[in-house]
């Protein structure tokens, strides 16, 4: 039975989660918090601070306001209590304090619980990246004229998650208005917000092409379908270790590294020893093994030495003898070459918002006493070089050690 402790429960999304969680047999909540204790009648206790609660509380769903958020971590870290963030409205320093915080304790943060939206998020940067600037992109949301803040952070996020296909070049631009006569340009991404009636929630991605429109629509029936995802959060995070989650997490299988395969085998690890710290000298080598079609794959460089780097890659096999006979041509240029290297390769989005990721690759190899001559990495992907005779031992150490 995990024992829930909400933070806000007397507003409208407390008491509607409250009432989730009554009907869910595997959670129950046990206290909570308000800045108006006694504003509504709960079957358990309600108090205007964290410092008097005194239950066993094994997660924190906050459905309150930005301004708790200092005194939410506080108890969560003191108490190495997982968090689920469900507020809106944080800002950069607020967001930075959560990330902070996350080193310590397991924090769930998303801009929209909705399963839904967040999979519209997903679908969203996957047609930007099909698209890309051949089609412009509008974001509309709809919210209930009792909404204070616009654009909807849930709208902020969308753009986001499409800016990331187009490496943050994308530039927002918040309505459009009469004062502003030009011609709309292909790096904005427009966001327009509507207020009136009760509406729960409602975002329209539209991507507008000539002679054709795309559009990915999500629309919010009820608020309990925020309520269930928080519950489901809850429950995902309860049992995990320090780091920052989000929908995303969930969406991509819940977990961190998704899948591990092998993109070359047999190949070789060529290390240019002590080479002049010069820009033209070390083009004037990468130069000539291109002029000799050697190609080469992952690229490693330390950090300059008394004027000397090293300088790390990966070739074919088929690919020695002729890299060889280039690399003697330079005078007084040491190298050396170690054969039988496979690079494998480890991916996850879940990589990108969990700390510790490379420890726990490195204990995984060390634990069968696996080397590694070589490791690349990008947010949701790292590569690293190994010993072929370890191949099929190294794939099992780490489908285990990521739950694969």
């Amino acid at each position: 039975m995990i024992k829930v402790l909400i933070s806000g429960i007397n507003g409208k999304m407390g008491q509607i989660l409250s009432g989730c969680i009554a009907e869910d047999e595997n959670m129950v909540v046990v206290a909570g918090i308000d800045k108006m204790p006694d504003a509504r009648q709960n079957p358990f206790p309600v108090y205007e601070t964290f410092s008097r609660v005194i239950e066993s509380v094994d997660v924190v769903i906050d459905f309150s306001r930005p301004e708790a958020l200092p005194d939410i971590l506080a108890f969560s870290s003191k108490k190495n209590i997982p968090a689920v963030l469900a507020t809106t409205g944080y800002s950069d320093q607020d967001k930075t304090m959560i990330a902070n915080a996350s080193a310590h304790i397991p924090i769930f943060f998303s801009a929209n619980m909705s399963l839904g939206v967040n999979l519209q998020m997903e679908l969203s940067k996957k047609a930007s990246e099909f698209l890309g600037d051949k089609f412009d992109i509008e974001i509309v949301e709809k919210h209930h004229n009792q909404k204070v803040d616009a654009p909807s952070g849930t709208a902020l996020a969308i753009a986001d998650k499409i800016n990331e296909a187009f490496s943050g070049g994308k530039q927002y631009v918040y309505g459009r208005t009469p004062d502003v006569r030009a011609k709309r340009d292909v790096k904005e991404i427009g966001i327009h917000a509507v207020r009136g009636g009760t509406v729960v929630g409602d975002h329209d991605v539209l991507f507008l092409g000539n002679d054709e429109v795309i559009e990915i629509h999500h629309r919010a029936m009820s608020k309990h379908i925020f309520a269930e995802g928080a519950i489901r959060a809850a429950k995902f995070i309860h049992d995990k270790p320090a780091g920052l989650y989000s929908m995303q997490d969930i969406i991509s299988g819940m977990k961190i590294v998704s899948s591990i395969y092998a993109e070359d085998e047999n190949d070789a690890i060529i290390t240019l020893i002590g080479v002049p710290h010069e820009p033209q000298h070390i083009a004037d080598i990468f130069d000539a093994l291109a002029k000799n079609s050697v190609n080469l794959d992952t690229i490693s460089q330390a950090y300059p030495q008394d004027g000397k780097v090293d300088i790390v890659f990966s070739i074919s096999s088929s690919d020695i003898e002729i890299a060889k006979s280039v690399l003697s041509e330079f005078d007084g240029l040491r190298y050396d070459c170690v054969t039988d290297i496979t690079k494998l390769t480890i991916e996850g989005e879940g990589m990108q918002r969990q700390f510790g990721v490379v420890a726990r690759l490195f204990s995984a190899l060390a634990a069968d006493h696996i080397k590694t001559y070589i490791m690349t990495n990008s947010q949701t992907r790292i590569s690293f070089c190994i010993g072929s005779k370890n191949t099929t031992k190294a794939i099992t150490a780490v489908t285990q050690a990521f739950g694969l």
